[in-house]
């Protein structure tokens, strides 16, 4: 099969991946619960390149050469002798459950199908290839803890996890505040954001101080400033929640020092 691999990741992801024409297959045969789908379309998110380029831990887990990614969408070629949710040629989309060494930037990838859906009619494959890992982690990061009319406050609103949380939080009936930078204003405005604080043009957390405990939920999806985890309590209420997504590496020992890890 055709697929993008990589044996090292030295220096970033991007400048070791190769083509390879005759890369082998995924493991056959399939476990009765298993899919095989040849890719139409995938995305790669930072998780997807951050594991490989971290040396010797993702050789422990990953044998290589291997190819990243996690998301897909693409058309079902084979399934095992329990699966009956989906037929073969049907079109599918998810993430796989974890990092593999037969990733969604080759040809053909194997799924459970629970890990996979069916792509609904008028859904562009390109579309649905860049749901999984962001609108899952959106998902998860907003739903459990917000009800119609709780205040969420979203930094980080026009990456991935951002883009699909406006849209989620707002579906559930919240008033959504978020942050993005000066050209993507009108964007986040676009998905349904109530209030959007250009973070190049304002201190975020001054202006966040300055209205007082009134989120019920912070999600966090920039990881910057470092202070907003440890201070959240000027302006989340004392019942609120935060949710950590997005970190910056080079701040992690600050990040984890300040949490007493």
């Amino acid at each position: 099969m055709k697929a993008w691999l990589y044996s090292s990741a030295t220096g970033g992801l991007e400048k070791n991946l190769q083509l390879n024409l005759n890369a082998p297959q995924p493991r056959q045969p399939l476990f009765k619960n298993e899919i095989l789908v040849e890719v139409i379309s995938m995305s790669l998110n930072p998780a997807d390149c951050k594991l490989p380029e971290l040396g010797l831990v993702s050789k422990a887990l990953i044998s290589t050469p291997a190819s990243p990614g996690l998301d897909y969408c693409g058309r079902v070629v084979a399934t095992g002798s329990v699966v009956d949710s989906v037929r073969i040629g049907e079109l599918v989309f998810g993430k796989l459950e974890k990092p593999t060494q037969f990733g969604t930037l080759g040809q053909y990838v194997v799924v459970t199908h629970e890990d996979c859906a069916s792509l609904p009619d008028g859904v562009d494959p390109d579309h649905a290839a860049a749901i999984g890992t962001a609108g899952l982690t959106a998902y998860q990061s907003i739903l459990p803890y917000v009800k119609a009319g709780s205040k969420v406050f979203i930094n980080g609103g026009s990456g991935g996890v951002g883009t699909f949380g406006i849209q989620i939080a707002k579906n559930a009936g919240c008033h959504v505040t978020t942050t993005c930078s000066t050209p993507n204003v009108s964007l986040c405005q676009e998905l349904g954001a109530d209030d959007v604080i250009d973070y190049k043009a304002t201190d975020v957390y001054k202006e966040l101080v300055a209205r007082g405990q009134v989120f019920d939920l912070v999600v966090d999806n920039a990881g910057t400033p470092l202070n907003l985890y440890k201070d959240s309590a000027n302006f989340l209420k004392p019942e609120g929640r935060f949710v950590q997504v997005g970190l910056i590496i080079s701040y992690v020992p600050e990040f984890l020092s300040e949490r007493g890890l």
